[in-house]
This record gives structure tokens, sequence and C-alpha cells, in this order.
């Protein structure tokens, strides 16, 4: 803090400059004053009585004399002032260097004392406009104490590894120590706890300013009194509840590396200067409605219980390499610029249903249990390449561009009703289990070259309006195009370099389960031939060929 004092007082060079100009002015004036009062009046009185010589002296001296007075006055009051803002600015540097060493101290009474000073600190100095006239200084004084308080927030707790046991009523067998030690250990944890949750509360308190119910409707946060600082909780161990609902964050915010052992409640704050989770642990974990007006950085991040993220509004928000254990909800939400989940694990339910992603999403390698993404909405491209997938739905979603080449399939893939406006790429895709397509639309081309298809395939009532590729795709049981329609020929072989790459349809399969009767509105259909295996009859496309599963080199 003694730094920060240069920055808000005048410097003794300062001082003996405007010293130094003080008494030239008055000198000055003096000088003029006096000229005036013996060389203007008898000018004057020589066209007059020269009995009003004197009177004229007098009222020039007395008048010289008069602003002499009032630009002494005026002096004395500024230095006054200033003395007075030097005092008053001491006194809370002095109060803050004691507050500080409160807060080093054993007693925590004694500790608490010294954040109800620190925290009355910032608030005096936020509203000193008199004293210290410039916002900035202010708001940099008031950061400095905000700095202190975020480094004890960060400081390291013995007893924060034994939350979960101390948390408990009674000790657990084998408790080092044995009981006794248990009580005194759970009473210095709960003392720690409520001292550092009283600098949370005294945080969050100042983060907002109340909500504002706009005209149609919507709830808009507003501002705080605290919220255009910078908060730093870099590897923090927060080992305890940590609650900034309705949080007004308009300055960075860093939560890097930091562990939340309990929940952590952001629900509906505001991040307008972007928000770094990167890294970051944790529990259970709520982010529904909340919004990011710039990055969202929470790559790396592992949630070990659920998060929930429902109706959020992210801008650029990234999620690399990010694990959900749990179940993870983005439904609702909203991604304005790119969004990153690449190389992302979620282990349990993965719901994006009804998310809109207005720039490109990227879940390439991402691995997913369950997926769902009906209703969601991606208008510029969605990768999904060489991701894995468990259970998948796609059912209703929009897509503009979009690839799922090399991605796998375990369980069933719904994309029923499933709309690509652009170019649709699956390529090298494998689903182990039914894939379904019924009623999809696929607006440019559509590729499906080297697909694997275990079960079933549904491309039933389906639309193809450009290019639709299977060349070299490989269905091992039932494969319908019942009702489809092709607006352009479709192509189940493909030649490169002298070599063909065909369909391929399995010798295992039910004649039956093969269709291929398109809609009687579609100008192009699928033209079959006849192949028979071991006596069996199949009528496949033509061109393609018939394969036994079964085979060593399948």
């Amino acid at each position: 803090m003694a730094e920060k004092a240069n920055n808000f007082h005048p410097s003794k060079r300062d001082n003996v400059w405007w010293k130094n100009r003080f008494y030239t002015v008055l000198i000055a004036v003096a000088l003029i004053g006096g000229g005036c009062a013996f060389f203007i009046p008898p000018f004057i009185t020589s066209y007059g009585s020269g009995d009003s010589l004197p009177i004229l002296r007098q009222t020039i001296l007395a008048a010289t004399g008069g602003v002499l007075a009032i630009l002494t006055l005026w002096e004395n009051r500024r230095k006054n002032d200033q003395e007075h803002m030097r005092q008053v600015h001491a006194e809370r540097r002095s109060r803050y260097a004691t507050a500080i060493e409160q807060l080093a101290d054993e007693k925590a009474p004694i500790r608490l004392g010294g954040v109800y000073t620190l925290v009355k600190l910032v608030d005096e100095w936020l509203a000193d406009e008199k004293t210290l006239p410039n916002e900035e200084e202010r708001r940099e004084e008031g950061q400095a104490i905000i700095n202190s308080l975020c480094a004890y927030i960060r400081s390291p707790f013995d007893l924060a590894s034994k939350s979960e046991v101390l948390s408990e009523n009674e000790a657990p067998e084998n408790y080092e120590g044995g009981d006794q030690q248990f009580i005194k250990d759970q009473a210095r944890f709960r003392q720690e706890k409520e001292l550092r949750l009283t600098v949370l509360d005294a945080i969050k308190i100042r983060l907002n300013n109340g909500i504002n119910t706009q005209e149609d409707g919507t709830k808009k946060l507003l501002k705080g009194l605290w919220s255009d600082f910078d908060y730093n909780f870099s590897n923090t161990i927060f080992f305890y509840s940590t609650d900034f609902r309705n949080s007004y964050f308009n300055a960075s915010s860093s939560f890097i590396q930091t562990t939340f052992v309990q929940r952590a409640d952001f629900r509906e704050a505001s991040f307008t200067k972007g928000a770094d989770f990167s890294g970051a642990t944790f529990t259970e974990a709520s982010f529904s409605w909340a919004e990011f007006t710039q990055n969202a950085d929470f790559s790396g991040a592992t949630f070990t219980q659920n998060a929930n993220f429902s109706g959020a509004t992210f801008t650029e928000a990234s999620f690399s390499w990010a694990e959900f254990t749990q179940n993870a909800d983005f439904s609702g939400a909203t991604f304005t610029q790119n969004a990153n989940f690449s190389g992302t694990t979620f282990t349990q339910n993965a719901n994006f249903s009804g998310t809109t992603f207005t720039q490109n999403a990227d879940f390439s390698k991402a691995e997913f249990a369950e997926a769902n993404f009906s209703w969601a909405e991606f208008t510029r491209f969605a990768s999904f390449s060489g991701a894995e997938f468990a259970e998948a739905s796609f059912s209703r979603t929009k897509f503009t561009k979009a690839s799922f080449s090399r991605a796998t399939f375990t369980q069933n893939a719904d994309f029923s009703k499933a709309t690509f406006t652009q170019n649709a790429n699956f390529s090298g895709a494998t689903f182990t289990q039914n894939a379904d397509f019924s009623k999809a639309e696929f607006t440019q081309n559509a590729s499906f070259s080297w697909v694997k298809f275990t079960r079933f395939a549904n491309f039933s009532w389906v639309k193809f309006t450009r290019f639709a590729n299977f060349s070299g795709v490989k269905f091992t049981q039932n494969a319908s195009f019942s009702a489809a329609i092709f607006e352009d020929k479709p192509k189940f072989e493909y030649t490169l370099d002298n070599k063909t790459y065909k369909a391929r349809f399995s010798c295992k399969a039910a004649p039956e389960d093969y269709k291929f009767e398109v809609s009687s509105e579609s100008p192009y259909k699928i033209e079959t031939e006849e192949r028979e295996h071991n006596d069996v009859k199949f009528i496949i496309p033509k061109g393609t060929e018939l394969f036994d599963p079964d085979e060593p080199s399948e």
C-alpha cells in the first residue's frame, strides 16, 4: 500500500512547484497592485481635483490587499484539505496494515475482525469522492484490498483435505489423535470455514445491485458495487459450498486449477470480461442461466458429479478435454461464437437438447455414453469427427454443415427427422447398433462412404436433394430405403485409380430385410439386380456385392 500512496498525493517536487507558483502569484499581485496605486491615480487626477488622489490610492491598495487576503485564505484552505486528505488516507492505510496482521493471527475472532475491516475499507475507498475524486484511483485502492481478500481465500488450510470427515457429527474409527483431537480439529475447521464464507458472502452481496425486469419480461442483472474488481481464486481449495448466484463479474475472474470440494453455485451469474475455470475440479456444479459475454474457458476441467449449464449463454466457450463423470446438462443453452468440446468425455448423460450453436461447434474425438442433441441447432459447421458414442439422439436436430467422419456409435443412433442444409459427411463412421435416419433431409451432398452398419440401417422416407454417396458401405443386417426421395442419382459404387469400391450387403440377412422401393415422387430410383448365395436370392442395388460377415477376412 505504501507504493500506492504516491499515486494519490502530491510529491515533494509538486509541492515545491506549487509553493513557488503561489508565492510568485502573491508577489505579482502585490507589485501590480502597488504599481497601480502609485502610477495610475496621478494620471487620472490630472484631469480633475487633486483631493481624490490619496483616496484613489487607498482604494487600489485596499483592493490589492483584499485579493492577497483571498488568495492566502484559499491557499490555507487548500493546505487544510490536502492535510485532511493525507490524514484520511494515512488512517486507512494504517487500518489496512493492522487488518493484514490480524488475518495472520491464530485466533479466529481476530482474523474475522481483520476481514470486517478490509471489507469496510473497500467500501470507504469507493465512496470517497471528496478526498479521491478520480474513480479509477478509487477502484485501484479497492483492488489492492480485494487482492488481499482473495489471497486469504487462496491460502492453504491444513485441514481442508479432511473436510468430508470433519463435516460429520462423530469421529470415524481410527481417527488420528482420537476423539479429543477430532473435536479440536472440527472446531478449528468450522471456524475457518465460517471465516472464509464470511469473505465470500461479503463479495457476493456486493457483486449485484438487484435484478431489473425489462418491458419484454426479461430480467437483467444489475452491476454491483464490487463488480468492476478482478478476482483471482486460482488454485484455491473451496472446502465448503460456494455460492455466487446472481453475481455480476464485470472484470477478470480466474478460477484456474480451483477445486470445489462441495457444491459450486453460479446460477444466473454474469461474466462480462471472461471467466477462466480451466483445469478446475467440481463436485456438483450449477451454471444454469449464467451468461458469459466473453470467453468461457473450462478446458481440462473435471466434473465429478452433476453439472448443470441449462439455459446458459456463451460467447466463445471451450470445454476441450474436460471430463463429466456424471450427468452434464446443456439443454437450452446458447453458444453465439465457437464452442470447443474436442476430446471431452461424458461418462453419463450429456443433454444438449434444444441447444443453439450459432458458430462452429467442435466435438471431434469427444466421448459420449448417452448423447441427446434432439432439437438442437447448428448454424455453422458441426464437427463430430472421430467422436465415440454409446446411445445417441440427434432427432429433429438442425445441421448446416456437419461431419461425423470416423465416428463410432456402439448403441442406437437416432437421426430421425434431422435436417442437413449443407454437406453432411459420415464417411468411415461405424454404427454397431440400429441407425435411424428415417425422414431426415439432406439438402446438399451426403457422404456415407465406407460406413459400417452392423444392425438396422433405416433410410426410409429420407430426402436427398443432391448427391448421396454410399460407395464402400457395409450393411450387415437390415437396410431400408423405402419411400426415400433421390433428386440426384444415388451412388453405391465409386471408381478411383482404376479400382472400384462397392457397397456390400450381408448374405446372412433375410432377403426381405433389404428394401429399395423408393417414393413414387423420387426422380431417381435405386436400380437393383438379383444376386444369389447358397440358393438364397437377394435383390440389391446394381454394382454392389454380397458378403459373408462370418468370413475371417470380414
